[in-house]
Order: C-alpha cells, then structure tokens, then sequence
C-alpha cells in the first residue's frame, strides 16, 4: 500500500546520523541556509505509512511516521513510497502552463534551476548562489497532501575570476560578466555572473568599442571590425577575498560577413530587399566608416606636411572618383585611394628626416 501523505520533516540533514544545524541553518519553518563549499546535505522525509497488510481505508488500518527510507522490520512492513524531487526557482513563476515552466503543486508554475540538483535518494548538490524552492511529490498519489516543499538559500563568496576571451562582429553587444568563469575554491559558482557580478575595468572608453557601465557589470559594442581590445577585470567580491583580477581579450571581426556571402539563400534574400531600403543603410554604413576614419584622423598630426599630403591623396582619390583599368581587372576608387595612401605614407616616410630633439 502507498503511503497516505508525507511532509518534510527535521528539515536537510548532513548524513542520517546528523541533523541540519551542523551545516544548514534553518532561518524558519520552510527555510534554510546552505554554503556551496559544503556541497551537498541530504533531505529529510517524514511520512505517514500504512501497514502492507491493512485495508487503506478500513477503520483497523494501521498507520506510522517515519523518516525515509525505511529500514530494519519498517521496511519488511511498510511500502516505501516512490518520490520525485524538483528543483525550481522560487521567484520566476508564471500563471499559465509553458514547455520552459513545471507544475509546482502549490498550483503556481515554476522554472526550472541548476542552482541545485535532487537524486532519487534526496540527496541535494549545491551549484551556484541564490534561492532555490525544492519539491518533494508522490508520483503515485493526486490530490492534496501528496507533496511538500522548502526553499533553500545557497551561499557562496567567490575568491577567483577567470575571463574568457571574446569574438565579436561588428555591431554586436555583450554583457562582460556573461564571459566570466567564478569560483570559491574549487567549487564552480553557476549563475553568479548573472546576478551578483559587481565589475570594474581599467579602460572605460575605446575609439573602436562603446562602453557604458550598467549597475554592477558593463555593455560593451563593437564599432570597427579588426579592432582590439584587452581590458583588465576586477570584481569587489574576489578582491575581498584576495583573489586575483583577470584579463579579458575582444577582437572583432567581419569574417561572419564573408561566409555568409557565399551563401546563395541568404543573397537571394538580400536581393529582394528594395532599393530605397537599401540605399539608406548604404548611407548608414558608409557615413558610419567615413566617421570612423575622421576619429582616427583626430589623432593624426596634419601639421606635419608627409602627414598632410598622405591625407589629401586619400581623400582626392576616393572622393574625386580615381580608378585604374589593369588589364581585365579594374580598381575602383575606394582600392586605389587605399594603395595610393599606403604607398605615399611609405615613400614620405622612407625619405623622411628624423626630428631634431629639443635641448
């Protein structure tokens, strides 16, 4: 015979033999405290069995508490009920059934956690920070009193970072804490980027990367393709537990770009784009690349004349429409202002005398 209700009793408990309060403290009823360096605490179970012999609704019918699983004669004389266990969080509900949620039998639907895991023995593993509700349901009962409940707060402080080196195209964004690896001791922290990440970075601003600070963590987009970017990590967290900061690589690339024009489909799609569309984001694009040049031009010294003549033959040979016919092959105006420059910044530079230092 299945057991006619349980509820979770005694709380977590570190082996059978020791009770919560030597790794878990219980904050109230239904709560708990836990710390990721412990790893892992073992559910307790009480239920309310009936004997294998007795009629589940008879008035004879002989009922005991205990806390599973059954041992000794309790097991020779009592069913031992199948359990399932289910992790979620307790903070993202929905009202309506969805594939992303499961049913919490408190009527409410929950998402799904890895902040801790459940084997069929109760035993709960810890995985990262944060608050997790676990379920404890008779598979084999419906109605009420078949399941109960606790919400468990998981407790970590990370003494290491590690960064992750990032690829991106131009005019995508990221989050930085989304490409950092936390740890406390050993032990992988997962989802502590998400929600408690509190970052600083020794450069703030980048002329080929926007940069905006955002609470505790930072957007970053990349503006020029072929740009680089190496930024040094700190987290307020590790740094109180003397951990080391760490350094994160961005370069951005066009190669995606490339690729994709080699597939068919997508250029067929394109081509179905209309003109006037597409003549916009032509202005957009070349007008953001003819600012981009003007940036780096800020940094250039046009007082000097090499500098100057190089400048003014880009600019007159890409503006004023210069091209060249080399046999079949015909270089458009942007490719001969491009060789012209590299060839003019070269020549001026070879036969350029060296400054005379100051005294």
């Amino acid at each position: 015979m299945e057991p006619d209700v349980f509820v979770l009793g005694g709380g977590l408990m570190k082996s059978k033999d020791y009770f919560l309060e030597e790794l878990i403290k219980k904050v109230d009823d239904y709560v708990y405290e836990a710390n990721l360096k412990d790893k892992s605490a073992q559910l307790s179970v009480d239920a309310k069995f009936l004997e294998k012999y007795s009629q589940k609704y008879s008035d004879s019918a002989d009922y005991i508490w205990r806390t599973l699983p059954l041992a000794g004669s309790d097991k020779d004389n009592y069913e031992e009920p199948t359990i399932s266990y289910f992790v979620v969080d307790p903070y993202d509900v929905d009202d309506t059934r969805s594939d992303m949620y499961c049913y919490g039998f408190d009527g409410t639907w929950y998402r799904g956690t890895k902040l801790a895991t459940v084997d069929k023995k109760g035993k709960v593993t810890f995985n990262g920070k944060g608050e997790v509700r676990i379920f404890a349901v008779d598979t084999a009962q419906t109605g009420d009193g078949v399941h109960a409940y606790v919400d468990l707060i998981i407790n970590a402080s990370p003494d290491s970072v590690k960064g992750k080196n990032i690829k991106m195209s131009v005019g995508q964004g990221i989050y930085l804490s989304h490409y950092l690896e936390y740890k406390e001791g050993k032990n992988k922290v997962e989802n502590y980027q998400y929600d408690y990440a509190d970052l600083s970075i020794d450069k703030e601003s980048d002329e080929n990367f926007y940069i905006v600070r955002w609470g505790g963590d930072y957007w970053i987009r990349a503006l020029n393709p072929g740009a680089k970017l190496t930024l040094k990590v700190t987290d307020s967290v590790v740094k109180a537990n003397k951990g080391s900061d760490t350094t994160v690589t961005i370069t951005t690339t066009a190669f995606m770009c490339i690729i994709l024009s080699f597939i068919s489909p997508i250029m067929a799609l394109l081509q179905t784009i209309p003109s006037c569309v597409m003549g916009g984001v032509c202005i957009t694009l070349y007008g953001f690349i003819a600012v981009s040049g003007l940036k780096m031009i800020q940094k250039v010294n046009l007082e000097d004349n090499a500098n100057l003549f190089t400048v003014s033959v880009i600019l007159i040979a890409g503006i004023g429409g210069m091209s060249m016919a080399i046999g079949k092959v015909t270089l458009t105006s942007i490719a001969c202002a491009l060789l012209l420059g590299i060839f003019v910044n070269i020549i001026l530079n070879k036969f350029k005398k060296p400054a005379k230092e100051k005294k």
